[in-house]
């Protein structure tokens, strides 16, 4: 989406990594599961480890979460996961946790999963420095998955915690700040003006490198076309997949290609988007294909059209089989004989219209298998993705080595300032240099920002809010960076729930809505908490033992639900490990749709 002549990347739409939050294409209903149950073992221990809360409305004292106090410990950082974009109860009990670690622990720092500057200018508002409508410094942010009833009530209970401080003549107070890095719009306007203010002459030498940055539309820049399905991962499990079709160009760029992507997620991924034998310039119809051996612990495959460039591609006759037998669905059009776009979404995550720059139709007039085919066509510039980021790379370097001068001429915190958001220009640029690198650019990008933070911080401790895939300890994510860095004093914590309804984008057509969970699996770890009987538990993950009768089974690789995130997943549920990436679990039973606020996510 572009806005204010730049341009939000978000990554969900080109992550190679991230299945959490990929469009799922909608898979036939499974048949109801029986109940899990527990041992008595397991029984006993979750009844003497798992802490049941009370609530997770903020507001209730801390009686319950006291548990909370000796499993941060002295941790410095504590990072709170989320397994939706939208769950109302999992931002509620976020909420809560800020509010024990702020008034009980000492914490000061809270940073969202959200562009960097945009975030901090919601600081002013919460230390109570400045006036302004919360609604729209909330929706200033971009996405609707934070412009929400919950994060507004967060963040009023932040600026009323500031405010009973001062009244109190304490220096204790919480600040706003965010670690992402999707867009360069605010932070290149930060750049600029301080450049112009205290650097004029290499300002104004560089309007012009100032204006393609500010003007480039990756999508319009040879970006990445990419139309995406996905399988039910327990029909491939030990099974060859195949994938394989017939792909034709026209005028496509040298730095581009056409082809088919397959990419299996889990311990031991699979990704080819056939960049290394992709199609450009001008070719007729040319059979492609791959295939892969799926791993018995697969957590999701996702497939679909790619094209990268400038020009146009024409797909037809996408075929899938598994061990040499044709797989096929009712959801699926992949001769495209239908008519009409069915199983494969090409739209923008936050619920918007496609990219701008690249378009996606069935074509009644050119075909390979029958008399219609799918089309990715794009509206490239000259600019090069390359090109912007040396750009971006060059002024972060120059202020680099000017920031002795700038710090004499204005502060030390404003250079740092100003510097830290021609990195965050630069980061963005390098992530849209190279689209097919997904979420690990960004993650590590992430926690750069965070270190960054506490840095300017000295002693401080922060919260996170993030998804709980950022959050793992496990690379690429961000919370591997995290741990690597600060060791101990890195504490994370999972959401999960078994029931109930979330806000998301609506898979395979576009437009947001309310949808359901899953039911879980009897063997997931959702399915065994819920086996309790107690609706809110809270789990130190670090005291399971693995091999052990009672706790062992939170040390093993299960079906986990929390990996839902902008993106509806009628199927969600994949293998994952909760002791290691995880440091601590929070189950909430029921869950309800999170509350869009009435104002429009977006700048302005």
């Amino acid at each position: 989406m572009t806005i204010n002549g730049g341009t939000v990347i978000d990554t969900h739409r080109f992550s190679t990594t991230f299945f959490a939050t990929l469009v799922a294409a909608a898979v036939p209903a499974l048949a109801e599961p029986p109940p899990a149950t527990l041992t008595p073992e397991q029984a006993a221990w979750l009844a003497a480890n798992a802490h049941e809360l009370k609530t997770v409305e903020a507001g209730n004292g801390f009686d319950d979460l006291a548990p909370l106090r000796a499993m941060v410990g002295d941790a410095r950082i504590v990072a709170l996961g989320e397994g939706t974009h939208g769950t109302r109860e999992h931002f509620q009990a976020k909420h809560r946790m800020l509010e024990y670690l702020v008034e009980e622990l000492g914490f000061s720092i809270f940073s969202i999963e959200a562009n960097m500057p945009e975030s901090y200018e919601l600081n002013p508002y919460v230390l109570g420095e400045t006036d302004g409508d919360v609604n729209e410094l909330i929706g200033g942010m971009y996405f609707w998955t934070w412009n929400t009833e919950e994060v507004r009530d967060m963040v009023e209970w932040m600026r009323s915690y500031n405010r009973r401080q001062k009244e109190a003549g304490s220096d204790r107070r919480v600040q706003f700040t965010g670690n992402d890095m999707q867009t360069q719009t605010v932070a290149l306007r930060i750049v600029r003006e301080f450049l112009e203010a205290h650097d004029a002459e290499y300002a104004a030498s560089n309007q012009a490198s100032f204006e393609a940055i500010r003007t480039y539309n990756p999508y319009e820049a040879g970006g990445f076309g990419c139309v995406t399905g996905s399988l039910p991962v327990n029909e491939f499990h030990n099974k060859t997949l195949k994938l394989s079709g017939w792909v034709k160009t026209r005028a496509l760029s040298i730095q581009g290609f056409a082809g088919l992507w397959l990419r299996v997620d889990g311990p031991t991924p699979y990704f080819n988007n056939m960049q290394s034998r992709g199609l450009n310039g001008d070719t007729e119809w040319t059979y492609v294909e791959q295939e892969v051996t799926v791993p018995a612990d697969a957590m999701a495959i996702y497939f679909g059209l790619v094209m990268p460039g400038s020009g146009e591609a024409w797909f037809d006759g996408v075929e899938l089989t598994i061990d040499g037998q044709a797989w096929t669905s009712p959801l699926f059009d992949l001769d495209f004989e239908s008519g009409a776009p069915r199983g494969l979404l090409h739209a923008d995550p936050s619920g918007g219209p496609p990219p701008p720059g690249y378009e996606y139709a069935i074509d009644s007039n050119v075909a390979k298998v029958g008399s219609r085919s799918a089309r990715l066509a794009s509206k490239a510039t000259a600019v090069s993705p390359g090109s912007t980021l040396a750009t971006a790379s060059a002024i972060l370097e120059h202020m680099r080595a000017s920031r002795d001068r700038y710090a004499a001429a204005t502060s030390p915190a404003q250079a740092d300032w100003a510097i830290q958001n021609a990195r965050v220009v630069e980061q963005w640029a390098g992530m849209t240099a190279d689209m097919t690198q997904g979420s690990a650019h960004r993650d590590k990008c992430m926690a750069e920002n965070v270190g960054w933070i506490l840095d300017q911080n000295p002693g401080a401790r922060a919260v996170l809010w993030a998804h709980n895939w950022h959050v793992r300890d496990e690379s690429p994510w961000m919370g591997s960076h995290l741990r690597a860095r600060y060791g101990k004093d890195y504490v994370n914590l999972a959401f999960c729930s078994s029931s109930g309804q979330y806000y998301a984008v609506n898979a395979g057509r576009g437009g947001m809505g309310v949808h359901a969970l899953q039911e879980p699996p009897p063997d997931s770890f959702e399915a065994m908490l819920q086996a309790d009987g107690r609706p809110i538990l809270l789990v130190d993950l670090r005291a399971a033992v693995p091999g052990d009768p009672a706790s062992g089974w939170l040390t093993e690789s299960r079906p986990f639900g929390g990996v839902i995130g902008a993106l509806q997943m009628p199927h969600h549920y994949f293998p994952a490990q909760m002791r290691g990436p995880f440091d601590l679990l929070l189950y909430i039973r029921d869950t309800t749709a999170a509350r869009q606020l009435p104002t429009r996510a977006g700048r302005r």
